[in-house]
């Protein structure tokens, strides 16, 4: 069940995404770029939350890594 909602999530995102590119002069770097912004941000809101706040930092690694290349 997890697995069918996180590849609805990723598709949805990835329309979104898609659409938000459509109708606004944005790459996918600055998009990438303004999304690490947030999730940093949202590490003060899931300091409580530790399987969040995992989660979290796993994905912000993942995109830092994918700056570095």
């Amino acid at each position: 069940m997890r697995l069918l909602i996180n590849a609805s999530r990723s598709g949805l995102v990835e329309n979104y995404l898609a659409h938000y590119r459509q109708i606004r002069s944005a790459s996918r770097s600055e998009i990438d770029a303004w999304k690490l912004s947030l999730m940093a941000a949202r590490l003060f809101e899931v300091e409580n939350y530790p399987a969040e706040k995992r989660l979290l930092v796993q994905r912000i690694r993942m995109a830092l890594a994918k700056t570095e290349q």
